[in-house]
Order: structure tokens, then C-alpha cells, then sequence
């Protein structure tokens, strides 16, 4: 369970690290975006501003160029009316003027001209910077995206070991039960072999088990030991691994001589809760004995001496 426990812990983790690449990418594709969007809308600002400046000085252009004119035909009826009147200097004036009027046209173009040009370069250079930002940000996004990658085949690789490791921990847990369930079965059998064989010779099995003190029951761990009067059970605590190791040794050269001999395997220590562990041995000592104390004698009771 703690492996499993761990595997899961490790892949959650995995999981959780993938979800928060995923939105660091997400992230950066959204920035990368708007990014976007605010180049080209400054871009068709700036050009919808210079080619409203443009127009308007088209326009004070145009103005420039009516006045001009109208100037210009001033200057013409005042120069009809010298000529009517014979001055020859309203001629030179109207040239003047038409010559000034001309140059102040062409200067308001170029300038307007200049103008538009200067704002479309302005634009395609904040584009051109916005699409090498949109560039960085795609290359930032795939450095992300093979980044994930990578971490989602580590984590899938480190699930896959915990799963083989843990099939091979289930596999040796359940030799060690097999182990223990065999080793169970053959001292119970024992057990009764040893008591059919003896039965014929003991007339008190009780006085005679008290006499010498040996075991009269193991299984899955469980021993019960008589003392007078009374009987205690006793526990084998030992790790997995422990057990394992000393199952894997044959039982038979411990248990072909006699059940007390099984020590040799076995390992007691002491509980903190006494009563509950008496009253759950009880329980199963019991119900073992409910259901098999038709294969044995009941031993007369003892006297006790005064």
C-alpha cells in the first residue's frame, strides 16, 4: 500500500507539474496574442494618424492654393483694371504673386509627402518589431512544449517502474503467504499426527502437557502455551521480509522433531493493549476449538493437592 501510495503521490505530482507547463504555454500563447493585436492596432492608429495629417494638410494646402487663386484674380482685375488704365507694374505683381502662390502649393505637398512617408515607415517598423516578438514568443512556446514532453515520458517512466516494482511485491507477498499458509497446514498436521500417535499411551493429555510445557497449537504465528492453571498465548512478530527469509529455509529439519522446536523461526515481543489481544486470542482459540474438539479426548479434571 505505501509503494502504491507513493506511485500515486508521484504521478499526482507529475500530473500537477504537466497542468502547470500547459498553462505557462497557454500563458505565453495569450501574451504572444495580445502582443499582436496591440502592434497592429498601434499600427493602424499611427497610419490612420498620418494619413489624416496628411489629408489636412492636403487641405490647408487646397486652402493655400484658393487663396491663391482668389489672390491671383485679384491681382488679374487689378491687373485689367492697369491695363485699362495703362500701369504696368499690377502685371509684375500678378506674376509675383502667381509665382508665390505656386511655390507655397508645392512646398505644402512636399511636406505632406514627407509626412505620409515618415508614417508609414514608422508603422512598418512597429510591425516588423511586433512580429519578431510574436516570433520569440513561438519559440518560447515550443521550448515549453518540448519541455512537457520530456516530463511527461519521465513520469511515465517512472510509473511504469513503480508498477513493475509493484507486481513484484504483490508476487513476493503472496509466495510468503503461500509460504506461511504451507508451513501452517504442516504443523497442524503435525500437530494431530503427533497426538493420534501419543493418544494411545498418554491417559491424562492434560497433566501431561503441563508436565513438560511444550506447544499444543501453532498456526498462522499463534502459539498457546499451558502452564498451571493457566495458559498464555504468545505472538511471532517479525517483518516481511524476515519471515520470508526464514520460511525459504526447510521447515522440516525444525518441526520433524517436536512443535516446540519451532523457535529457531520464531520471534516474541510484548504488546501494549493485553487485554484486547487476550480476548481476540480467546476468540480464536474458541472457535479452533469448536471445531475440532470432536478428534480429541476430553482430559478429567485434576485434583488439586492440599
Amino acid at each position: 500500500m505505501e509503494e502504491e501510495s507513493a506511485h500515486h503521490s508521484t504521478v499526482d505530482t507529475m500530473e500537477r507539474r504537466t497542468r502547470t507547463q500547459s498553462d505557462l504555454v497557454l500563458e505565453e500563447r495569450e501574451h504572444a496574442d495580445r502582443l499582436l493585436q496591440e502592434a497592429n492596432a498601434r499600427a493602424d492608429r499611427f497610419l490612420q494618424e498620418a494619413n489624416a495629417r496628411a489629408d489636412r494638410l492636403l487641405q490647408e494646402a487646397n486652402a493655400r492654393a484658393a487663396r491663391a487663386e482668389e489672390r491671383a484674380d485679384r491681382a488679374e482685375q487689378q491687373r485689367v483694371n492697369a491695363v485699362a488704365d495703362g500701369n504696368s507694374l499690377a502685371d509684375k505683381r500678378v506674376a509675383e504673386a502667381k509665382e508665390n502662390a505656386d511655390k507655397r502649393v508645392a512646398e505644402a505637398k512636399a511636406d505632406a509627402d514627407k509626412r505620409v512617408a515618415e508614417a508609414k515607415e514608422n508603422a512598418d517598423k512597429r510591425v516588423a518589431e511586433a512580429d519578431k516578438r510574436v516570433a520569440e514568443a513561438d519559440k518560447r512556446v515550443a521550448e515549453m512544449k518540448e519541455t512537457t514532453e520530456k516530463l511527461v515520458a519521465q513520469a511515465e517512466k517512472i510509473a511504469a517502474e513503480a508498477d513493475k516494482r509493484t507486481a513484484e511485491a504483490e508476487k513476493r507477498s503472496e509466495r510468503a503467504h503461500d509460504r506461511l499458509c504451507d508451513f501452517s497446514r504442516y504443523a497442524l498436521n503435525l500437530a494431530q499426527e503427533t497426538f493420534t500417535r501419543s493418544s494411545p499411551r498418554l491417559v491424562n493429555a492434560n497433566a501431561g502437557l503441563l508436565d513438560t510445557n511444550k506447544l499444543t497449537y501453532g498456526c498462522q504465528g499463534r502459539v498457546l502455551r499451558h502452564h498451571d492453571d493457566s495458559a498464555t498465548f504468545d505472538f511471532v512478530v517479525g517483518t516481511r521480509k524476515e519471515v520470508a527469509a526464514e520460511i525459504d529455509v526447510p521447515i522440516q529439519e525444525y518441526t520433524s522433531r517436536d512443535v516446540a522446536s519451532i523457535k529457531p523461526v520464531t520471534r516474541f515481543r510484548s504488546v501494549a493493549d493485553t487485554d484486547k489481544l487476550t480476548k481476540r486470542c480467546l476468540k480464536n482459540a474458541r472457535g479452533s476449538w469448536e471445531k475440532t474438539k470432536t478428534e480429541f479426548q476430553v482430559p478429567p479434571k485434576r485434583r488439586k493437592c492440599k
